[in-house]
């Protein structure tokens, strides 16, 4: 069985990193068997107990850590393609967040559903721009009005405001989020809820939170 996978692995890579192969067959086919990579040919790599094999890779991706040596290369490299996009997210939602109003994204909410979506394996790190069209589907921006110092009154001596216009990130429910990511083609599933916030628990809350591995 283990030789089975190893090959869907190996061919998921394949069509995964390979640019052409992907835009001809669409993402949501990719998606079938790039996951296979991360989440299950680690799995075969490196721990035993299907739950905590799968707690053990979230902690890798999530927390960081030294990738252990027996890990073979390319899936060490998958480990590492999505602390990279990681990274990324983490970047452009700092940036959300510097604009935001209403409330602040999580950003661990967004990296969570990210790691659950299939395309979260798909072997290749986010672009910079893919980064911000992933996070703005969980904000609506409205532009707005704001009074700044413009300068001094020349007889009162008080301070003249201006009208300035500038854009307000607000962040949205998770369902509106969720069907932002699906209107912009991401493969949202009717468990992709369940398993984002399952994974969510386990990174914000650690251990002790509900989440048991089977993602």
């Amino acid at each position: 069985m283990s030789l089975s996978i190893a090959a869907i692995a190996k061919a998921a890579a394949a069509v995964a990193t390979d640019e052409d192969t992907r835009k001809k067959i669409g993402w949501a086919a990719a998606a079938v068997l790039a996951p296979v990579i991360v989440l299950v040919a680690l799995f075969l790599s490196l721990f035993s107990g299907a739950a905590q094999q799968n707690k053990a890779i979230l902690d890798l991706v999530f927390y960081g850590g030294t990738i252990p040596s027996t890990l073979p290369a390319e899936y060490a490299a998958q480990v590492q393609t999505m602390r990279d996009s990681f990274l990324l997210l983490d970047e452009v939602v700092a940036a959300v967040n510097g604009a935001a109003e209403g409330g602040q994204l999580d950003g661990t909410m967004v990296k969570a559903v990210f790691y659950s979506l299939p395309l979260g394996g798909s072997g290749q790190a986010l672009s910079r721009e893919e980064a911000q069209a992933f996070v703005d589907c969980f904000v609506r921006y409205e532009e707005r009005t704001r009074l700044v110092p413009s300068g001094t009154h020349p007889v009162t001596g008080n301070t003249i405001y201006a009208e300035e216009p500038y854009t307000a990130a607000i962040p949205v429910s998770q369902e509106t989020a969720f069907a932002n990511l699906s209107a912009a083609g991401y493969p949202v599933t009717e468990d992709l809820a369940v398993i984002a916030q399952e994974v969510y628990l386990r990174v914000a809350y650690g251990a002790g939170s509900t989440y048991t591995g089977d993602i």
